[in-house]
């Protein structure tokens, strides 16, 4: 599949048809000529030189939560090949951004997000989830790889029951020239049964961090004057990140109005993960907890008080209901 830009494709169209109108003609000399115009025209990707390949498996499950599991293979050596060996094609990819997108349709239609994903969609109000591929994964002199998305089936604005859908994967992005790549392959045919779905409702009080860290050490460098974490939690299904808040320079997560009824829908029996870390806008996040709510036996309409502990947290106050 080529990918291309409408008015670039126009001028090299019209410069194809004059050049033919006034040499009637045509030798090899004109045809080569004119293969190069329209060349240049497009922005050149053909369909397999970064995005490989896509393949879906229903009814998949990942940390309690059910869903689809969409493999997409990739590679970016047609880039490096594109610009020969050498530091400038490092440097090149080295300031590259690409991301990785996943949009499910149901009878051509981009299927919208249910409740609590709203926070997903594209601007056609079409659910995408997306991964931005790392400089690593980008300047990797590996042939090729492989990166895994997961969808949970609550996720989908959808009825309860059996669909058919399409699953279309997208690469795109810039090169460090500014060179723009885009492609994409869809997947049809998937079946699966939607499971019914149910209203999961969390509000967090307070989350009391210990004044070190697991290691027995300041959580911050005391070099700056601030040693308390900057403490952030993750509410997530699956790996799904559902809502997300932090407090800098603080023992004491507490927001108040902005963590009371956080509100989304879970498939019945789903898992639901809060994930709290030392938020570090430098270097990786460093692990505080990371706990579990089942949802299978849990009385409709019932706030309970989760019970979850951790050697880095002093005391929490976390209530849930599931309606």
């Amino acid at each position: 599949m080529l990918s291309y830009k409408p008015l670039h494709f126009c001028s090299g169209f019209l410069f194809m048809f004059y050049y033919w109108l006034y040499q009637p003609t045509l030798t090899f000399m004109n045809i080569k000529i004119l293969m190069i115009a329209l060349t240049l025209s497009y922005n050149v990707m053909l369909s397999g030189e970064l995005l490989q390949g896509i393949t879906v498996q229903p009814e998949q499950t990942l940390h309690g939560v059910k869903g689809f599991e969409v493999i997409c293979s990739y590679s970016f050596q047609s880039i490096r090949t594109a610009y020969g060996k050498g530091k400038q094609t490092d440097t090149i990819l080295d300031k590259s951004s690409f991301e990785l997108i996943c949009i499910v349709y149901e009878n051509q239609i981009g299927v919208k997000p249910a409740a609590g994903y709203g926070h997903l969609a594209n601007s056609k109000d079409e659910i995408a989830f997306k991964y931005a591929f790392t400089n690593s994964e980008v300047t990797s002199t590996e042939k090729s790889g492989a990166q895994q998305m997961f969808i949970p089936y609550s996720a989908l604005g959808m009825q309860q029951g059996n669909h058919t859908i399409a699953i279309k994967a997208i690469i795109r992005g810039k090169d460090g020239t500014g060179k723009t790549y885009e492609e994409q392959e869809v997947q049809r045919g998937i079946t699966f049964t939607k499971p019914k779905t149910r209203t999961f409702h969390l509000t967090i009080g307070h989350i009391e961090v210990t004044p070190l860290d697991g290691s027995g050490k300041s959580w911050d460098n005391s070099m700056f004057g601030k040693e308390a974490p900057d403490v952030g939690v993750t509410v997530l299904v699956a790996n799904t990140a559902i809502w997300h808040n932090e407090v800098n320079d603080t023992y004491m997560f507490a927001v108040g109005p902005y963590s009371q009824n956080i509100a989304f829908l879970i498939s019945e029996d789903d898992t639901v993960t809060l994930l709290v870390e030392d938020m570090d806008v430098v270097l990786r996040n460093d692990h505080i907890a990371t706990w579990y709510i089942p949802t299978g036996d849990n009385q409709s309409n019932t706030v309970q008080q989760f019970e979850g502990k951790s050697p880095l947290v002093k005391s929490h106050n976390i209530t849930y209901r599931i309606e």
